[in-house]
Order: structure tokens, then sequence, then C-alpha cells
């Protein structure tokens, strides 16, 4: 495992919220810190942020302001290990969705893609949503860093 695709819930937690603070733990944002060089996002949490932010400034205030302006910090200090969905990732995840529902389950199509750039990668996945990923019996280690000791430094 080369390092950690966060998750959009796991990103999320990095949002300031109307007080202007992350939601992550303390222990995690340190962590996080300590290894952002192993840490990737997938172009799909992009696509759900943004989405997100949008829906907020269709409802007005300023908080979609701000958060567009953290989702501009995070894309610039990410910069290439935002990883693409690519034609790599659409095969893994068509393996993914087909291993799936052989087994009777039917993922949602972003817990796919994300799982997909994760394992196309080589990268481990950090999310707060385990049971999304379960039914894709993963080739890579899935790691819910809210809930359990987050690892050791890489």
């Amino acid at each position: 495992m080369t390092g950690w695709l966060l998750d959009t819930n796991i990103l999320s937690q990095l949002a300031p919220d109307k007080n202007g603070q992350p939601k992550a733990p303390k222990e995690l944002s340190a962590w996080m810190l300590r290894n952002a060089d192993t840490l990737f996002l997938s172009a799909l949490s992009v696509v759900e942020i943004t989405a997100g932010i949008e829906k907020l400034r269709r409802a007005g205030g300023e908080r979609a302001a701000d958060l567009d302006r953290w989702l501009d910090r995070i894309l610039n200090v990410y910069g290439e290990r935002v990883l693409p969905l690519d034609a790599e990732v659409g095969r893994v995840a068509g393996v993914l969705t087909e291993n799936a529902r052989a087994n009777g389950r039917h993922p949602g199509l972003s817990d796919v893609l994300i799982a997909a750039t994760a394992q196309a990668h080589g990268h481990g996945l950090m999310t707060d949503n385990m049971r999304h990923f379960e039914p894709l019996r993963l080739s890579i280690r899935v790691f819910n860093p809210l809930q359990n000791k987050i690892p050791a430094d890489d």
C-alpha cells in the first residue's frame, strides 16, 4: 500500500464548520498533517463537494463562499494527488460492481468509483461508511479513522 485515498466523508471532516473549525478530531487532523504526502483524493470527491457547495449557494448565505475557498485550498494542497476517474478506474469499478451484484448486493456508483480509484492506484481507503464498501470485497485495506485507532505514521 502506498497511501490512503480519503472518502468524501473523511475529507469533509476537514471542512470548516460555521465557527471556522474543522469537525475532525484533533488527533486525526494532526495525523493527516503529518502524513499529507501519502493522502489522496478522488476527482469524484471534488464533484460531490462542489455539488454540496452549489446547493448551499442556491439556498443563500455565506457558508457556500467559505466552503468554496476551503475547497480551493484543499485542491491547491493536494494538486497531483487528486486522482482521476480514468479507464483503469472504470475497469476496476466494473469488476467490483459485477462481483457485488453476483453476491446479491447493489452498491452505489459513487462508492464503487471511490473504491475503484483507491484499488486501481494501490491505496488503502479511509471512510466513515464501512458498510457501503463491504459488499465490494476490496483487496485493499478499508479503515474508519473516526471509530478506530489511527494507523501509525507512514
